[in-house]
């Protein structure tokens, strides 16, 4: 991946190199930790061939961009991080000699989530169907996040504000789905799909969302399934109620199989829906809600 200056957004301030913002977080493909190098055998033994081919025509090697020994998914996570930072600094309100990078601020740098969303020169719609599937002009958004429609409105004003409301949600789901590196899946279903090497539906009564007894049918509304890396790795729902019966149904999970984590909180739908969010461990560490439990509610 070519060093990300961020062009005119970069000029005349400080942002650290693109491999500092890669180095600070944990590498998802080999668990380095932040901070460290890959382990990337493979990527030092390309580099070590190709010193050698250089040598055998009679030249010296150049130097290698440090970035090409770290993982891919790795980069992208520190391209993302970089590229929120200078979304984050208006030209504008730039200070001569000031730095704006948010490098060492914690697991989420720079603000809130809807402060960062969006990266600056990539239009919504193109970023949304990397991570939903569809092309830019048809992104196959989950149910309640699709274009308002004006029909459905009375008034141009309702219209307009649904419009904005509806817009500010598809931010912040997109932002999240990046943040975590995920890909939306046609095919995720109920925890069981969570538990499958490869992404594919319940089959024969086995879905527990879909199938009698449906015993997640309650809290598995509004349900989403996520790849990282094709794999099913993450299932978030948006219940409007969420019972006694319902936390059980996530402890039982969360027990009978070690490698699945759940949380909860708000997230993207609105109407004062509350966010579930199951994934698996051994994929990914920690995933979170995209807001906390509202504080009228106590977690349970």
């Amino acid at each position: 991946m070519p060093e990300n200056t961020g062009g005119e957004d970069a000029k005349n301030i400080p942002f650290a190199p693109l491999h500092d913002y890669v180095l600070a977080h944990p590498c998802p493909t080999c668990k380095a930790v932040a901070g460290t190098p890959c382990d990337a055998p493979r990527k030092q033994a390309a580099l070590q061939r190709k010193d050698k081919t250089v040598r055998l025509l009679g030249h010296e090697p150049k130097s290698h961009d440090p970035l090409h020994l770290l993982h891919t998914r790795r980069q992208d996570v520190g391209a993302r991080h970089r590229d929120r930072d200078i979304g984050n600094a208006p030209e504008e309100d730039r200070v001569a000699g000031r730095s704006y990078s948010t490098l060492g601020q914690g697991p989420n740098p720079g603000g809130s989530r809807k402060k960062q969303v969006g990266w600056k020169g990539m239009e919504l719609s193109t970023r949304a169907a990397a991570v939903l599937g569809g092309s830019p002009g048809a992104v196959k958004w989950p149910y309640g996040l699709t274009p308002a429609a004006r029909s459905s409105y009375k008034s141009q004003d309702a219209y307009e504000a649904a419009v904005q409301g509806r817009l500010e949600a598809q931010e912040l789901l997109v932002a999240w789905a990046e943040e975590h590196g995920l890909r939306q899946s046609s095919t995720g279903c109920c925890p069981r799909w969570l538990q499958r090497s490869s992404s594919r539906q319940c089959r024969d009564g086995a879905c527990t969302r879909q199938d009698p007894p449906a015993l997640d049918a309650y809290w598995l509304d509004h349900t989403v399934g996520w790849l990282l890396g094709g794999r099913p790795a993450v299932l978030t729902s948006a219940p409007y109620h969420f019972e006694h019966q319902d936390q059980e149904r996530l402890r039982w999970w969360t027990t009978q199989d070690p490698l699945l984590r759940s949380a909860r909180g708000t997230g993207w739908y609105g109407f004062d829906t509350t966010q579930i969010v199951v994934w698996r461990a051994d994929l990914l560490e920690t995933v979170t809600p995209l807001g906390p439990v509202p504080l009228t509610e106590a977690p349970a």
